[in-house]
């Protein structure tokens, strides 16, 4: 065997035992939070409640199956619940907060329509002999029997 292959073969060997001792040189990187990251509270405690949820069934299962004893079944089992209660009303304090948001967007778009066609409306050109619906105003033309905007007749 010559020098060559040799230290090709150590060299590839402390590739793979870097590879391999990395996560535990890394552990300090893990411990950020993955939800933080992303930016996505919501998603971050659809998961925790999820979580819990799962132990909740799974300290059931142990307690029906004599696993676990009453008295830690109980005090397990309030523990979780409370943890889950606190979880779902982040949910329903952020649901609270798009819904708010929604309803913000959705006035502000009907709001923005409204001056559009007030706009629209006020600029029309008033001439000699124009006729206009006695019951929404609209303009219309001279031989128009029916206002085209609510249907009344125009003819008195």
């Amino acid at each position: 065997m010559d020098i060559g292959a040799i230290l090709v073969g150590l060299g590839l060997l402390v590739v793979v035992v870097a590879f391999v001792a990395r996560p535990l040189f890394d552990r300090a990187s893990t411990d950020v939070d993955v939800y933080k990251l992303n930016g996505d509270p919501v998603a971050q405690l659809s998961r925790e409640r999820d979580a819990i949820y799962a132990l909740i069934r799974e300290l059931d299962s142990d307690f029906e199956t004599g696993k676990v004893t009453e008295y830690d079944y109980r005090v397990s089992r309030e523990r979780y619940v409370t943890d889950a209660a606190a979880i779902l009303r982040q949910l329903d304090a952020y649901a609270g907060e798009d819904r708010q948001i929604a309803l913000d967007a959705e006035i502000e778009r009907r709001v923005l329509e409204l001056r559009q066609a007030t706009v629209a409306v006020t600029h029309r050109p008033i001439q000699a002999g124009n006729l206009f619906c006695t019951q929404c105003g609209e303009p219309a033309d001279p031989d128009d029997r029916f206002c085209a905007q609510c249907g009344a007749s125009l003819r008195g």
